[in-house]
């Protein structure tokens, strides 16, 4: 509980920020299988209240993805685990989640993600997207 609502705090304290990887040089971005985190971020955003936006996370090959949307009072939206191999895109190992909008109002939603590899540090990203009607 605690480790959750530290995330949280996490999160909103950084809702002016569009990323935490945003600025992450692209001489950085992963290689191969690397276990190391490049760029993630939501793609459309903002993204329409009828469809999806999707969550592009570069992170090598973990064991595990995990993912949390939170509202902007911090309370949580949807939450997932991704278990299965990253896709190969662009010569980089990446996840992509497609996160269905459907019953999701107008607002700023923060994303948490985690990416998981036994005998390693957890790789974490937040950042933000945007629902509109």
């Amino acid at each position: 509980m605690k480790r959750s609502l530290t995330i949280i705090a996490s999160v909103l304290l950084c809702a002016g920020l569009v990323s935490a990887q945003s600025s992450v040089n692209l001489l950085n971005k992963p290689q191969e299988s690397d276990f190391q985190l490049g760029e993630v971020y939501a793609f459309p955003n903002p993204a329409k209240s009828t469809g999806k936006t999707t969550l592009h996370i570069e992170a090598g090959v973990a064991d595990e993805v995990e993912i949390r949307i939170y509202d902007a009072s911090g309370g949580i939206v949807h939450q997932t685990r991704l278990l299965e191999n990253p896709r190969r895109i662009q010569g980089l190992y990446a996840y992509e989640y497609d996160w269905s909008l459907s019953g999701i109002g107008s607002g700023v939603y923060f994303f948490v993600v985690a990416a998981k590899k036994a005998g390693r540090s957890d790789l974490i990203s937040m950042g933000k997207c945007a629902v509109i009607k």
